[in-house]
């Protein structure tokens, strides 16, 4: 069990946080496919990355981080992995990374040396999603040298983005309706054959940020996809697509599940 840290340096995080920017690879840094061809590797193990929180009676944050690793393309879970801590600090908006990668570098390691090690992991936050351009799934791969994807249930208002209009276009593009006038057409959503629906988070900057998604007819609301680490935007949407049953990607959605499974069992039990 890890104690926590009395200390936070914001201005020591802000330096990590742009050293880790400046080493974030956002191209493809392997050889597998998530389609491949018969004499190409085949993208086989893919992680997932969540972490659950409960304040005990004794008012401390406790959590549950778990990494789990499912077989494509089955989505069959074939590894799960847990860690229990007290978390070190209170959550500061765009310091998710400061709370959350320690414990998940641990997970990450352990499983380093089996074969479930997982080819790509994706993580319950952002990437390059993020105010200074390194959110905790960037952290991850740079540091645990393992590409990755960030999967944000809600949208940071980063780079003039918000939520409220990317949700707005992608429900007039699901309805057939008039995409509303402040959308540019690097921003406008796309349906696809299969129900889903896509569109390019586009900032002031003009830089594409990630993408937005919702996996098929029967979801509304989108998950929003981030380049982490050592993987092109275009193939990171490949492998959330194929690992899509519902609104989130089952990896994230399993060790969601799983961690807050695991936390209610152990505060239960009084431990």
């Amino acid at each position: 069990m890890q104690e926590p840290d009395s200390g936070f340096d914001s201005a020591a995080w802000d330096r990590q946080q742009v050293e880790i920017r400046s080493k974030v690879i956002t191209t493809d840094t392997f050889t597998w496919r998530v389609e491949a061809g018969v004499s190409q590797d085949k993208l086989r193990l893919v992680g997932g990355l969540d972490i659950s929180f409960r304040v005990d009676q004794s008012e401390r944050e406790r959590a549950v981080a778990c990494l789990v690793v499912l077989s494509l393309p089955t989505l069959e879970v074939v590894h799960e992995a847990t860690l229990n801590l007290v978390m070190p600090h209170s959550y500061r908006p765009g310091y998710l990374a400061a709370r959350e990668c320690p414990a998940y570098m641990q997970l990450l390691t352990a499983v380093k040396a089996t074969p479930f090690c997982p080819q790509v992991v994706l993580v319950d936050g952002f990437g390059i999603l993020h105010p200074r351009g390194c959110g905790s799934a960037s952290h991850v791969g740079v540091l645990a040298d393992i590409p990755t994807i960030g999967v944000g249930k809600n949208l940071l208002h980063v780079d003039g983005l918000t939520e409220q209009h990317v949700r707005c276009c992608m429900r007039a593009a699901g309805e057939g309706t008039r995409i509303p006038a402040a959308a540019g057409d690097a921003m406008l959503p796309t349906c696809h054959p299969n129900g889903s629906i896509t569109m390019p988070l586009v900032g002031l900057s003009g830089a594409t940020l990630g993408m937005a998604l919702t996996a098929n007819a029967g979801v509304q609301k989108p998950v929003y996809v981030s380049i982490g680490h050592g993987i092109s935007l275009s193939t990171a949407m490949e492998v959330v697509r194929c690992c899509c049953l519902h609104r989130v990607p089952e990896p994230i959605r399993q060790a969601d599940i799983r961690s807050r499974q695991h936390l209610r069992e152990l505060l239960d039990a009084g431990v």
